[in-house]
């Protein structure tokens, strides 16, 4: 996926708070999945 391991490993632990669209594309794709079924929303704690 020409993707570091650090940033990835950055991704998998929820470390980033960005994510390339071509990098979902990409996962979907080896994944064979949808974008919804990669990502979430959850309310930050601020945000009652």
């Amino acid at each position: 996926m020409n993707i570091t391991s650090r940033n990835l490993n950055k991704i998998i632990r929820g470390e980033t708070t960005s994510i390339s669209f071509k990098y979902i594309e990409e996962f979907c794709y080896y994944l064979n999945c949808n974008p919804g079924e990669l990502i979430t929303i959850e309310k930050s704690k601020d945000e009652n």
